[in-house]
């Protein structure tokens, strides 16, 4: 058995040492140096007593082999501890090899090390010098075998694992799967090995999928297989053996049935509160409205304040509901390409008129240029109106709310600043946990407490951050950062779709139905802008365009289309109620209401040429 990894007096390391040269006066020699070192060291006649020891005895960790010896030499030894037949026999591929030769030419020096040999020394050659070699060889080996150990163990780590784990190559296809994998796919790890990973998890978004080593992709959505549900975390590990990317499935199946009928009691209960709460609301809307006659000011007052507490009962239902199904039932984001400062341009306009009826001002920087991220459109309207409407209800007339965006390589960071009280200090750390308010304590302010908890939820399943900066009298910032969409994350699979631009929502439905029916593949846009944004995913076939809509017209967006070398030839058919000259540069226009058999006889035409 080796000892190499005992230590002996000054630090040196020892091990099994065989010394193979026909000369017994030069194995003598070498015998005797590296005894000096506390090695165990035999001496051999040549390279077929060598071989004959290998396959009976165990192996040493450092064979000194002269090059020329009668029968086989040293180089025919080593090319066989080197060849498949050698790999394949226990402990031999963890043998080093130091070459002994008169040789001098390179061509003979690379001659040696192709063979396999660790190292070479010349003859003639000090005894400090060989005994350096060694050393060096020894440490190497314990240095290559540690590694070979804390491999097998993560191997047998991930065998043993309790989640089914597999490994994707960069061709996208299964390199490991271990036991769990086996049981859920029904089917043995060779068997598995070389099939596409999309085979198998054909609903796992793993095409979005971009990270870097050592990194974990942000919340996937349950998939599941057979009858149980399963939960996805994507990681690239910088192993060699588990190729690029490890997907691990947890089996959380008791879980979501138990956070589903949870939610479900969550939902009776909230249906059996609003009923009553609703009645509230009638009655004294009509009392407020004079429908019961004339009250005096104390009893308006008294209504007032009870109606204002039960929107706030309600308001409070409708967050606790809501952040319970984003705390449970596998919630996970959708995931298409959002225009981030298109999506805030919008949610100003709505709380438009809350801003002017607080007589604020609104301030915007960097909301200019087209930043886009993957993510859920309605879920990140939430977080905007949260933030925006805190800022709002924190800030006193004549105040300036200001929403600034920025962008590093990697993430788009939103910041919404007022010029409000400030949030004492000893509250900032725990202001997104549950129930706490962006209030000092001498304001109370209406709310729920659970607004930026849901804030943080919804950032954090985007892969995200959320935080704040306050200063008592100084005013309030909330941010929150998200990763930008990688362009190579965001190829478009499968035909090219025909795309609807129009804000009118009928109008998409409707174009849609039709388009869809013929077989086509349709995606939508509002605006221009959001077009845009939805052109860096995909190449369309044809753009199907309305000219007169908010935040970007038909006109700008078909001059941006012919401005980009990428879009230019798209085919653009204008469909539109406007009598106003087209831009130039489209196929078509088409007055609502249009005649189905001719938009499908231009589309088809222009399908067809585009792919050409």
């Amino acid at each position: 058995m080796s000892s190499y990894g005992a230590m002996a007096s000054g630090g040196t390391r020892h091990g099994v040492i065989w010394v193979a040269d026909d000369s017994p006066m030069d194995a003598g020699r070498a015998q005797r140096a590296l005894a000096k070192m506390f090695h165990t060291v035999e001496v051999f006649p040549d390279g077929a007593t060598v071989l004959e020891a290998l396959a009976s005895r165990s192996p040493p960790d450092v064979i000194v082999l002269d090059w020329i010896m009668p029968g086989i030499s040293g180089l025919e030894v080593c090319e066989f501890l080197r060849s498949s037949r050698g790999q394949g026999q226990a402990g031999l591929s963890g043998i080093a090899v130091l070459l002994l030769t008169a040789h001098q030419h390179p061509d003979q020096v690379v001659r040696g090390l192709k063979a396999g040999a660790n190292d070479y020394l010349s003859k003639p050659y000090a005894d400090e010098e060989l005994q350096a070699r060694v050393q060096t060889l020894l440490r190497s080996k314990e240095l290559l075998d540690r590694v070979a150990r804390a491999e097998d163990n993560v191997r047998r780590l991930l065998a043993n694992a309790p989640d089914a784990l597999v490994a994707v190559d960069a061709q996208g296809r299964l390199s490991y799967a271990n036991a769990e994998a086996e049981r859920i796919f029904d089917s043995t790890a060779d068997a598995l090995v070389g099939r596409p990973v999309t085979q198998l998890l054909p609903d796992l978004p793993l095409r979005n999928v971009n990270l870097r080593a050592g990194e974990s992709f942000l919340p996937l959505p349950d998939i599941t297989i057979g009858q149980h549900i399963y939960s996805p975390t994507v990681r690239l590990l910088p192993a060699d053996f588990a190729a690029s990317t490890t997907i691990a499935l947890r089996d959380v199946t008791e879980q979501r049935h138990a956070e589903a009928r949870r939610l479900d009691f969550y939902s009776i209960i909230a249906h059996d509160l609003r009923s009553p709460l609703s009645a509230i609301q009638l009655r004294t809307d009509l009392i407020l409205r004079g429908r019961r006659g004339i009250l005096s000011a104390e009893l308006i007052n008294d209504i007032r304040k009870i109606d204002n507490n039960v929107r706030s009962l309600v308001e409070l239902i409708n967050d606790f509901l809501d952040l319970a199904r984003l705390e449970g039932i596998g919630y996970a984001i959708e995931r298409e390409p959002v225009d981030l400062p298109a999506l805030l341009h919008e949610t100003l306009a709505d709380i438009q008129p809350l801003i002017d009826e607080s007589q604020l001002t609104v301030q915007t920087l960097g909301l200019d240029e087209i930043i886009t991220v993957l993510g859920d459109r309605r879920r990140l309207v939430q977080v905007l109106t949260n933030l925006l409407s805190n800022a709002v209800k924190f800030t006193l007339p004549g105040g300036v709310i200001t929403v600034e965006m920025s962008t590093t390589p990697d993430a788009v960071e939103v910041r919404v600043s007022d010029t409000g009280r400030g949030i004492p200090a000893d509250v900032l750390p725990n202001l997104f946990q549950r129930y706490m308010r962006a209030a000092d304590r001498g304001n109370k302010v209406a709310g729920t407490g659970l607004g930026l908890m849901i804030v943080r939820e919804i950032v954090e399943a985007h892969g995200g951050t959320v935080g704040v900066e306050s200063e008592l009298g100084q005013g309030s910032t909330f941010w929150f950062q998200l990763p930008k969409s990688p362009p190579e994350a965001q190829v478009e699979q499968g035909p090219p779709p025909v795309v609807i631009v129009d804000d009118d929502e009928d109008v998409r439905a409707s174009l849609r139905f039709v388009l869809e029916t013929e077989g086509y593949h349709v995606m939508e846009a509002r605006h221009g802008r959001e077009a845009l944004s939805l052109f860096e995913t995909c190449r369309p076939a044809v753009v199907l365009l309305d000219l007169n809509m908010p935040v970007m017209d038909g006109w700008e967006l078909a001059d941006r289309m012919a401005a980009d070398p990428r879009l230019a030839n798209i085919p653009i058919c204008v469909i539109s109620a406007s009598m106003d000259p087209a831009p130039p540069r489209v196929q078509a226009v088409l007055t609502k209401p249009i005649r189905v058999e001719q938009l499908l006889s231009y589309i088809e035409r222009w399908r067809l040429g585009s792919q050409a």
